[in-house]
């Protein structure tokens, strides 16, 4: 057989390729260098009170409300309140007199109805 891949450990035991390596600790300049950026993302991160320079001292400048708990009044209209009688309406009228003012309108319109 040619080269077997499971033959050839025997070879790299040997060489020490398969000897366990520590990890590669970074240097104290590193550790350094990563305190300072933390430091720096910290203290950018950290809030302040941005300074308001006004260019128009005409203009007011806007407070927001303060939020205060205030008592909600919910309103209902008066259950036992007497119904209004309705104004300036005209008393609905009859079948006839309806019929009535239909011929009249007809007639108007049409003229009179003439037998033939």
């Amino acid at each position: 057989m040619a080269d077997d891949p499971w033959d050839d450990w025997e070879t790299a035991a040997d060489a020490g390729l398969l000897d366990y390596k520590q990890p590669h600790t970074p240097g104290k300049a590193v550790i350094d260098e990563d305190a300072e950026n933390k430091k720096l993302w910290m203290e950018a991160n950290q809030y302040a009170t941005p300074v308001v320079i006004r260019t128009n001292s005409a203009q007011t400048e806007y407070k927001p409300e303060v939020i205060t708990t205030t008592e909600i009044k919910i309103l209902r209209r008066p259950k036992d309140t007497p119904e209004k009688p309705k104004i300036n309406q005209p008393a609905p009228k009859t079948l006839q007199e309806r019929e009535k003012e239909y011929t009249a309108a007809r007639e108007k319109i049409f003229g009179k109805k003439t037998s033939s």
